[in-house]
């Protein structure tokens, strides 16, 4: 997905212009089999919305500053009667709520971004997390034939024991074999964590369940 990958926020989905930039970029001409026409996709997706980031898609703090600038302008006018100033507040504040409810959205996921990189950064606050989950998931001890297996040989020879002598019924075996179906794919894909942090390329569950 080349080397810059950009965070596709989910709050740009509310934004006016970014249905048009991602349909724009998806209806792009490409060639290979269907995961390389994906990447392909993607990758006009990332360069058309980097674009449109320049013009102030993530500048919100900005917006903000300059939204409550002009209510102060309008508040000194609508203090005085002035009816048309006092709707212009109305429509400011409006947009300064959908404005400071778009940073509130920004910060959450950069807060799952930045847990990202943190953790690739090895730190004792990435180690503890990580010493956790290893002693969450480490398996001490299992039943194995009537028996209390605790030494890790033996829990190794237990588990594989107990593996291959599974049996896969034939009619089960077709069922395994069977091609994916897409209403499959696309189940999978709208019951993932739609908060979960975005892949390597930028894009997150949202991103797909909203395309």
């Amino acid at each position: 997905m080349g080397s810059h990958p950009i965070s596709a926020f989910q709050y740009w989905q509310d934004m006016a212009g970014y249905s048009d930039q991602v349909s724009s970029a998806w209806v792009v001409d490409t060639s290979g089999c269907t995961m390389i026409k994906l990447i392909h996709k993607l990758e006009a997706t990332r360069d058309k919305l980097k674009i449109w980031c320049k013009g102030g898609a993530n500048d919100v703090p900005h917006q903000i500053m300059e939204i409550n600038a002009k209510i102060k302008h309008v508040q000194s006018r609508s203090e005085s009667g002035h009816l048309e100033a006092i709707d212009k507040e109305c429509n400011l504040k409006h947009d300064l709520s959908t404005l400071l409810w778009l940073e509130q959205c920004q910060w959450h996921q950069k807060s799952r971004i930045k847990w990202m990189r943190d953790g690739d950064l090895n730190t004792k606050f990435f180690q503890g997390i990580a010493n956790g989950r290893r002693r969450r998931n480490k398996i001490e001890t299992i039943s194995h034939v009537g028996q209390l297996l605790t030494n890790m040989p033996k829990i190794f020879t237990g588990c594989t024991d107990f593996f291959a002598g599974l049996t896969v019924l034939p009619e089960e075996n077709v069922e395994l074999l069977k091609p994916v179906t897409a209403a499959e794919i696309q189940w999978a894909v709208m019951e993932a964590d739609r908060d979960s942090t975005p892949g390597p390329d930028g894009f997150g569950n949202s991103f797909f369940q909203s395309n």
